[in-house]
C-alpha cells in the first residue's frame, strides 16, 4: 500500500531473482479482495447471497494488508515483447486493459510495463517528435 501510494501507480510487476515476470500485484486485485463474496446456502434455491458490505470492507482490509504479494498477486497477465508495433500495444490494452507487461521473448524476463497513462505519454512524445518539437 505504501508503495502504490509513494509511486502514484496502479500496478508494480512481480519477478523472480532472475527478473522473470511472475505475475503483478495491483489496487484493482487489492480493491477485488475488498467486496464481499458470494456463497450458496443450502436449501435455498437457486442463485447466491451476497455477504452485507459495510464495515466488513474496512476490516478486510486490515487482513489483506499483512499478506504476502505471492498471496494476492495475479498470474496471469497480457504480455508484449520490444520489438512489437506500439498500434498492437494499444489495442492490446483496449480489449484487455492495463497493465501490459513487456517481457524479453525468450527468457520471459521483465522489462517494463505500459499502462494507460504511458501509452498516452508515447503517443504524445511520438506526436512532438513528428512535428520536431
Amino acid at each position: 500500500m505504501k508503495l502504490f501510494k509513494k509511486h502514484q501507480r496502479e500496478s508494480f510487476p512481480v519477478v523472480d531473482d532472475d527478473g522473470v515476470l511472475l505475475g503483478f500485484l495491483s489496487q484493482h486485485i487489492v480493491l477485488k479482495n475488498l467486496i464481499p463474496v458470494s456463497f450458496n446456502i443450502p436449501g435455498a434455491g437457486q442463485g447466491s447471497v451476497t455477504i452485507g458490505a459495510a464495515p466488513g470492507i474496512a476490516k478486510r482490509l486490515k487482513k489483506i494488508k499483512p499478506l504476502k504479494v505471492e498471496d494476492l498477486m495475479e498470474r496471469k497477465f497480457h504480455s508484449i515483447h520490444p520489438e512489437t508495433p506500439i498500434w498492437e500495444g494499444i489495442h492490446m490494452l483496449v480489449e484487455h486493459g492495463s497493465p501490459l507487461m513487456v517481457v524479453e521473448e525468450k527468457t520471459g524476463k521483465f522489462i517494463g510495463l505500459i499502462d494507460r497513462f504511458s501509452a498516452i505519454e508515447e503517443l504524445e512524445r511520438l506526436q512532438k517528435q513528428d512535428k520536431g518539437e
